[in-house]
């Protein structure tokens, strides 16, 4: 990693430009981007017929940097690629947006879409009075459970991202960003960061620094489509 590049889950929405902005400032966005060729041969003439809620923020944003990179090679500088480039932004931006500012209620209805995983004899430590840690999870967040829920009031402002940052459990953080499908190269590491010989606590805390919010969020945006698609660009 440059350092220019920012990685996603550091991405403020202050670096990223408008959509309508021009094309020096967004092929400077693009490429603090380390590309890693996640959608290669991926059809960019095709974005107009393309539902760019399949894709992953590293997965547009990957996208973003080969077209600025066909840009800056003059492999295609046409009014077209700007258009493409705009939207792609447009999109980032929209979705960082989506996850930062997703609710309680939101991850309760995207993890209810996900696979349970396999039962668990009763009383097993890590599940409360659970069977699932998909269970586990959507007990949590109802607060009509009354089984060491997460307390919520009408006029609550906490998000779904203080709520997956508050998680002591490793068992449940484990189910969720593997279920979600976040990448296996992480969902790898944050099983070995979570049979450290360290407080449940510090487990958790190693697992968030692994897969911070904004990647589980995203996967579960892009694997359950729970959210407001963005349905491409048209030209």
């Amino acid at each position: 990693m440059t350092k220019n590049t920012v990685p996603t889950p550091s991405l403020m929405l202050t670096q990223i430009p408008d959509s309508d902005a021009c094309v020096e400032d967004l092929i400077r966005f693009a490429q603090r981007f380390e590309a890693c060729g996640e959608v290669v041969g991926l059809d960019a003439k095709a974005m107009n017929e393309t539902n760019l809620a399949r894709f992953t923020i590293d997965q547009l944003r990957e996208w973003l940097a080969a077209e600025g990179c066909r840009w800056l090679t003059k492999t295609d500088c046409s009014e077209e690629a700007k258009k493409r480039m705009s939207c792609l932004v447009s999109v980032i931006r929209e979705r960082l947006g989506q996850l930062d500012g997703a609710s309680p209620e939101w991850l309760s209805e995207a993890i209810g879409k996900l696979p349970s995983d396999e039962l668990v004899p009763k009383k097993t430590q890590g599940y409360n009075v659970y069977r699932t840690q998909k269970a586990h999870w959507l007990g949590w967040l109802n607060p009509a459970a009354g089984t060491g829920t997460y307390p919520r009031r009408s006029d609550d402002k906490t998000t779904a991202r203080m709520v997956y940052n508050r998680i002591g459990e490793p068992k449940m953080l484990l189910w969720l960003i593997s279920a979600a499908q976040v990448p296996p190269k992480l969902v790898a590491e944050a099983r070995q960061a979570a049979e450290e010989d360290a407080a449940l606590s510090s487990r958790c805390a190693s697992i968030r620094k692994l897969v911070p919010w904004r990647i589980v969020a995203d996967a579960l945006f892009v694997t359950t489509g729970q959210g407001a698609p963005s349905d491409g660009c048209s030209h």
